[in-house]
């Protein structure tokens, strides 16, 4: 981890790879963390439904005193509450539905044995009193304080991913237990300004000048996805407005400084148009009755917090991001931390989609230098082994660049832009306001779109590395021969990737893009050329991560691979196709470019065989027991 401590913003200044500023951020800790969390025994026995943090913060430091109130109910009947906390902070009083109560303390575990046992289906209302300092500095602390080295300002801010709420209030982590809805109120000096999720119902005037900012959110929030943030801001708000979508009001809560806001403002406003870019991929964005907005704080990255992201400074492809984390992560959460994929990859690939869609967007630069980190080692897998190993989770590598890319080898197999989108609306419907797991995500992309999805999720998903893509080719009598070779980079893992793969025919009368599904380490196909031949180019489209092999002309293709070959024609066809050397009634499919079956039926050598049903386009004919499939174009 000592290259990530050196980068700051996308470039890393000793190895030259491009590193995401949000996995910087959240791995630059590094290493395997002690007493890093797991399931606490004893929290998985009731169901927190609301919490109430009434804190005081000041932005000079990351000292913390206040109450904490959850009101929960018990899954099983209960005799003890167990929550997590922090040991840098004392606890004066615990009470149960307002009755004082014994407890113990564990490291970060405290025990309250309760004086009567709560009958399970109950509703029950645990409040917490505490005060200290947790450790400051470090993205595995949940409460830091520190100052700008750009700006000046001082701010004190939570980031509590994955495991260190606990640094700040007394919490149950647990990734399925979504809170139902909270309150965070934030004590502090006047001259200070508090961010938090959700809402600003009042700022309350105190005594001493000092007042309370009150914020309540009303939507499922997961634990770390809370968030405080305190320093002497400016607010700058706009709004969105998405088409058949309620407007989007975005608050940002920019440094003080006179110098910031006019350095970010053309960054802080594009995020109106991924506000609504994304309402449209997407579906509507998920706390348009509340607010979007940013806090700023002293970190070179950005942490999605609920309704309020925290980030260090703005550029377009953090804030599309951190922005797309809303409907991925937030909306809906990842199951476990293993599967970080289901937020990341997501969020990850919120910025290629923007950049797609606004002009000079530089889509295909993306695409490439992500592919090309990946491919800066030949092994790793997204699934993450070892949640324990907190900088491996929140890898730029493999959780975030081949969490991306992953995602849009998927939208290539399905090869239907509105069936992928569609189905993206579909999972955040199904799962929104909750927690997915990768599974669930399968089987829903696989009944929706009708494929098979499980070699792309062994493959690409779990498995490790990526294919190497050799061409031979013959280009003769107006027909392109192509055989393609693959090898992979962790064939132990890996032996063979069932994909399609796209070739861009060059031509001086005009490029030809040709897609050929992949099912064996060596494939071939027959593809009308007219004219001459100018080049060949390999996945034109960014689709795959991969390396280019060899490119190479061998004039005895004809001869060698396709000698017993059999020959569609004509090639183009308009409404019937034939085939010579055909025994009489073998069954035939034909698959369209993204290996749907389209049409079947028994060869006739009087009939041929009808495309007059098929649309324009690339297909492929299946013939039983005749080897691979043979492609051909309808026009």
């Amino acid at each position: 981890m000592k290259l990530l401590s050196v980068c700051i913003g996308t470039l890393c200044s000793v190895c030259g790879i491009s590193q995401h500023p949000c996995s910087i951020s959240k791995s630059a800790s590094g290493g395997i963390v002690p007493g890093v969390h797991m399931d606490v025994p004893g929290t998985n026995v009731y169901d927190v439904r609301y919490v109430h943090l009434d804190l005081e913060l000041e932005r000079s430091s990351n000292a913390v005193a206040g109450t904490v109130s959850t009101t929960a109910m018990a899954l099983q009947p209960l005799n003890q509450y167990i929550v997590e906390l922090h040991s840098n902070l004392s606890i004066s009083n615990v009470s149960i539905n307002g009755q004082g109560v014994p407890y113990q303390r564990n490291g970060n575990v405290v025990t309250a044995t309760l004086p009567n046992s709560i009958p399970q289906g109950q509703t029950f209302m645990a409040s917490i009193t505490y005060a200290g300092t947790p450790p400051n500095g470090g993205f595995f602390n949940g409460l830091s304080n520190g100052s700008s080295p750009s700006w000046g300002n001082q701010v004190t801010w939570s980031l509590s991913q994955p495991y260190s709420a606990r640094d700040w209030w007394p919490v149950k982590q647990s990734l399925t237990d979504k809170i139902d809805s909270c309150r965070i109120w934030i004590s502090t000096s006047n001259q200070n300004k508090a961010g938090s999720n959700g809402l600003l119902e009042s700022i309350t005037p105190l005594s001493n000048n000092r007042h309370r900012y009150e914020w309540v959110h009303r939507h499922p929030i997961d634990y770390y996805l809370l968030s405080v943030s305190v320093s002497t801001y400016v607010e700058y708000a706009i709004t969105a407005y998405p088409v058949n979508s309620p407007p989007v009001y975005i608050l940002n809560y920019i440094y003080d400084n006179p110098g910031t806001l006019p350095n970010f403002q053309a960054d802080i406003d594009e995020t109106v148009d991924m506000m609504e870019e994304f309402s449209e991929l997407f579906g509507p964005y998920p706390f348009a009755d509340e607010k979007y907005g940013h806090c700023m704080a002293p970190f070179s990255g950005g942490m999605e917090h609920q309704t309020m992201t925290t980030q260090g400074f703005f550029n377009r492809d953090l804030t599309a991001h951190e922005l797309g984390h809303q409907w991925f992560g937030d909306h809906v959460t990842c199951s476990y931390w293993r599967e970080i994929w289901l937020n990341e990859g997501f969020a990850s690939y919120s910025e290629y989609l923007f950049r797609e869609q606004i002009q000079n967007g530089n889509a295909l630069g993306w695409m490439n230098a992500t592919h090309t980190n990946v491919m800066s080692s030949p092994d790793g897998s997204v699934n993450v082994p070892d949640t324990t190993d907190v900088s491996r989770m929140f890898s730029g590598r493999l959780t975030y660049d081949k969490g991306a890319a992953i995602l849009h080898t998927l939208r290539s197999i399905i090869n239907n832009d509105s069936l992928f989108f569609s189905g993206l609306r579909l999972y955040l419907q199904t799962y929104g306001g909750s927690t997915a797991s990768v599974p669930q995500f399968k089987a829903l992309m696989e009944n929706h779109s009708g494929l098979n999805f499980s070699d792309f999720f062994q493959e690409w998903y779990y498995g490790e590395g990526f294919p190497t893509f050799g061409i031979e080719y013959l280009h003769l009598n107006d027909t392109l021969w192509l055989s393609v070779s693959q090898t992979t980079s962790v064939p132990t893992s890996v032996p063979f990737f069932h994909v399609p793969l796209e070739l861009r025919v060059q031509r001086p009368s005009g490029d030809t893009v040709v897609r050929m599904n992949l099912t064996q380490p060596t494939s071939t196909a027959i593809v009308p050329c007219t004219g001459s031949l100018t080049g060949l180019v390999i996945d034109p489209n960014q689709w795959l991560i991969n390396q280019d092999g060899s490119i190479t002309m061998n004039g005895s293709l004809s001869m060698t691979e396709w000698k017993n070959a059999l020959q569609p024609y004509p090639n183009p066809t308009t409404d019937r196709l034939w085939l010579t050397g055909l025994e009489e009634n073998l069954p035939y499919t034909i698959l369209d470019a993204s290996g749907r079956a389209r049409q079947k039926g028994l060869w006739n050598t009087a009939q041929g065989i009808t495309t007059k049903t098929l649309s324009s386009g690339v297909y492929f004919l299946q013939i039983h027991g005749q080897g691979s499939p043979i492609l051909f174009i309808k026009q």
